[in-house]
């Protein structure tokens, strides 16, 4: 019985929460980043239906959350699904 709980353990994998090289590279591939729905102006204030979550080509270094975001007005015109930075908001 021990001898199967040992092979069960094993399954289990290591007992870290680290992320091996592996995760991360598919993380950095694979991480979502909060980008505007549609066009909108220089101005307006940011709610949460203006916001969706995407994959990005080029993702920011930083990434807002969105309690950060709501609420806030843009800086500038933003066109569809261009991330969010905290330069574009006042």
């Amino acid at each position: 019985m021990v001898d199967r709980l040992r092979e069960v353990e094993i399954c289990l994998g290591p007992r870290s929460l680290d992320l091996t090289s592996a995760e991360i590279e598919y993380r950095e591939k694979h991480k979502k980043f909060p980008v505007i729905k549609r066009a909108l102006p220089s101005g307006h204030q940011l709610v949460g239906d203006d916001i969706l979550l995407k994959r990005v080509p080029n993702p920011p270094s930083e990434l807002l959350d969105m309690k950060d975001m709501l609420g806030k007005e843009l800086k500038i015109s933003l066109q569809a699904n261009v991330p969010i930075l905290r330069e574009y908001l006042k």
